[in-house]
């Protein structure tokens, strides 16, 4: 269950079900490897590649796996693009409603270092933080960038709100012009955008 084998050509890495991310990072990484998986590395390979999840590498690539799975009646079976498609589908967002998934095999790619962090700015930026994410997001969905992520969360605690969080990611190892209206954004609660890995990153999230 907690099997984790890169193929010999480096291609394929197979993962078992009760693998977290943060394993598979450390596992890749001394490798320049990585995979499409999760954004914290706290979360199971299984729940996200099977609800259907996010990567920092979605834009780039999507999200994709082959699934290793046991149906109902006991049968063991490969479900994939070119095997028992109709499964490979369903299974792709379907959680475990269609069989019992014993192993993933997840394209694999070389990665080297990341540029990214967190940004946490005061409630007073709200709207100028809104009306840069719609333009981010549209500039991100004509593809300008295939490489940055911001993900956006709007803080409140028991006063009401008390800050927005940018999460700040560029799948290479230096900023992107497409995030610097977030990073350049004043005034910081704080910052700690760096050349990092991905395991660091995740670990945070």
């Amino acid at each position: 269950m907690n099997r984790l084998i890169v193929s010999r050509d480096e291609t394929l890495t197979a993962v078992g079900p009760g693998v977290r991310w943060q394993d598979v990072y450390a596992k890749l990484e001394p490798m320049g490897l990585s995979v499409v998986g999760g954004r914290a590395g706290s979360v199971g390979v299984s729940g996200l590649a099977l609800g259907g999840g996010n990567s920092y590498f979605a834009p780039r690539y999507g999200i994709a796996c082959d699934n290793v799975v046991v149906l109902s009646s006991g049968h063991i079976v490969v479900a994939s693009a070119q095997r028992h498609t109709d499964l490979f589908k369903a299974l792709r967002g379907g959680g475990n409603n269609f069989g019992i998934v014993t192993q993933f095999i997840l394209r694999t790619f070389k990665q080297g270092n990341i540029w990214g962090g967190f940004v946490v700015h005061p409630p007073n930026t709200t709207t100028e933080n809104l009306q840069r994410l719609e333009a981010f997001n549209t500039a991100s969905g004509k593809g300008l960038d295939r490489d940055a992520t911001n993900n956006q969360v709007h803080i409140y605690d028991a006063n009401g709100r008390s800050g927005v969080l940018n999460i700040l990611v560029n799948t290479k190892p230096a900023e992107s012009k497409i995030l610097l209206p977030f990073s350049n954004l004043k005034p910081q609660i704080s910052n700690d955008l760096r050349v990092t890995n991905l395991s660091e990153i995740v670990e945070e999230g």
